[in-house]
């Protein structure tokens, strides 16, 4: 499996759409309950969606980290790709370039699948 993460981000206090892009790349399919979540260090990315709960506190890189469930995925053959959007919005902290740590993590019921990403705000 494979993650294609598009973030585009234009102006301090933007906000966009969060595209995410998974291909079953392997040569089998995955029938297992896929769910996805999105982890990032920062408490100013606010990511909402129907499917979206509340995001949960977990500890990811050595500190605090904000995991968002962004719900299931449905099952995906061999070649499959499946785009999904997400709306987000950063709450600025200062009018600078700055940049944090966020991954797309995708869980089977045995396995889990880590995309890691840099959000950078310009």
């Amino acid at each position: 499996m494979k993650a294609h993460i598009n973030v585009p981000y234009s102006s301090i206090q933007s906000h966009g759409v969060l595209t995410v892009t998974l291909s079953n790349i392997g040569s089998v399919g995955i029938n297992d309950p896929l769910h996805m979540y999105l982890v990032t260090e920062r408490s100013e990315l606010q990511v909402s969606s129907q499917v979206i709960n509340p995001p949960k506190t977990h500890r990811i890189y050595g500190e605090k980290t904000k995991m968002f469930n962004l719900g299931k995925v449905p099952n995906m053959s061999i070649g499959a790709v499946e785009q999904f959007d997400f709306p987000y919005r950063v709450r600025a902290i200062a009018a600078k370039h700055d940049e944090f740590r966020c991954q797309i993590r995708v869980s089977t019921n045995d396995r889990q699948y880590h995309f890691p990403f840099l959000f950078e705000m310009r």
